[in-house]
């Protein structure tokens, strides 16, 4: 929502579970009828990133954004969403921005490991080393142009397929 706010020139497409996107609309709907023009720009398409087809870029300016969705993936989950998302985004060259957290590869905090612990518990996922990272990304064919740090322990990772 604040992306739509401050750029007006930009839209979204969120794709998620229907039952996610149900009640997502009806939000949606509200905000629209208090006056809430960015809302006119976001629209929602029920389905399983895995199983349902993904939309297709149509110009390289276009980007996927995949926000601590891979976390609770396995690896083999991770990589079969990558290759999907690959194929549909190579032949305009758009890319994909990844929001995730890192666990180091050395000594990590206790915040990480908390996570880490409840990803293990209730996921097939985990937190990923940057090396783990960069393996997936070989593996599915997207390359690694750029890391944003964010003011969390979060960080976004730019990828392209050329």
């Amino acid at each position: 929502a604040t992306l739509l706010r401050q750029h007006r020139h930009l839209r979204a497409l969120v794709m998620d579970r229907a039952a996610v996107v149900e009640p997502a609309r009806a939000q949606l709907a509200e905000r629209l009828s208090q006056g809430e023009a960015w809302c006119e720009r976001l629209s929602y398409q029920a389905g399983d990133l895995l199983g349902d087809e993904l939309p297709a870029a149509r110009n390289p300016r276009e980007v996927y954004l995949l926000c601590a969705v891979l976390h609770g993936m396995s690896d083999a989950d991770a990589l079969r969403l990558l290759q999907r998302i690959a194929a549909v985004a190579r032949p305009v060259g758009a890319r994909l921005v990844l929001m995730e957290t890192d666990m180091p590869a050395q000594q990590a905090d206790a915040a990480r490991c908390g996570i880490d612990l409840q990803l293990l518990m209730g996921t097939p996922g985990r937190l990923r080393t940057a090396s783990e990272w960069q393996a997936l990304f070989a593996r599915s064919g997207w390359r690694l142009q750029e890391t944003v740090g964010l003011a969390t322990f979060a960080q976004m990772q730019v990828l392209s397929t050329d």
